[in-house]
């Protein structure tokens, strides 16, 4: 388990469980991710949230662009097949980021937890199965990849 976060992070006892401060907008973090990580990811959970300042328009934008962020760094961490998981927010723009991160993904949806006060505009985007060519354009990138008959193989990161 890996955790990123721009603010630092206090240690979590367990040997699984690592930890990177780092800015999800910076151009290396997925190349740290999957040095860390040493391969690609099964699962990508992104629960990044904006400032809220309260003008909606803003929030949502703001929202928005972390998750299409988050898309973005899920296309270059994860294996194919792999399972993503990403805060939106409701409004304008919600329809076409989920029509354009449901394509790289076998099957998604929209999930709106119990957890989730009624009143709150957060929804998560649920994609699973990355396709292969979501993991083929990335090509370039190294980590851990699948042979034909499905079982993965180390490929160095530097």
């Amino acid at each position: 388990m890996l955790g990123v976060d721009i603010k630092p992070i206090s240690p979590i006892p367990f040997p699984n469980v690592h930890l990177i401060e780092a800015d999800i907008y910076d151009l290396e973090i997925g190349k740290k991710i999957l040095n860390e990580l040493r391969g690609f990811a099964d699962v990508l959970l992104s629960d990044l949230s904006p400032q809220i300042i309260g003008a909606w328009d803003v929030d949502h934008a703001r929202q928005i662009d972390l998750a299409r962020r988050a898309i973005a760094i899920a296309k270059s961490v994860l294996r194919p097949k792999g399972n993503a998981l990403i805060k939106m927010f409701h409004g304008p723009e919600l329809k076409g980021l989920q029509e354009e991160a449901g394509k790289m993904f076998f099957r998604s949806r929209l999930y709106k937890p119990q957890a989730s006060r009624p009143e709150s505009s957060e929804i998560y985007f649920l994609g699973l199965g990355l396709r292969n060519w979501v993991a083929k354009e990335r090509e370039g990138m190294e980590g851990q990849a699948e042979d034909e008959d499905g079982r993965n193989r180390d490929v160095t990161v530097e």
